[in-house]
């Protein structure tokens, strides 16, 4: 079971959607930038409380998001393209 509270809140509800339901975060939001796996987009685009959570987005997802879920825009891709039920 993912464990969310190590995520800054302002981002537990969007991030729970995209891992469990597979629900796409909206383009160009510091989610879709760090599952993507660049930080540098991640930054540009994080408003000020976000910039001091980067590492707590970071470490949620090394250590608490599925693999197979984030990482490059094509795990991303992949990732929504899936249904519930295919999910291991």
């Amino acid at each position: 079971m993912v464990d969310y509270s190590d995520l800054p809140k302002c981002l537990r509800a969007d991030m729970k959607l995209y891992i469990e339901q597979h629900i796409e975060p909206p383009k160009g939001h510091v989610l879709w930038w760090a599952l993507e796996n660049d930080f540098v987009g991640t930054l540009l685009v994080a408003n000020g409380i976000n910039k001091k959570e980067i590492l707590e987005i970071a470490m949620f997802l090394f250590v608490q998001a599925p693999l197979e879920c984030w990482g490059s825009p094509e795990a991303v891709e992949m990732w929504l393209g899936k249904k519930e039920t295919e999910v291991t």
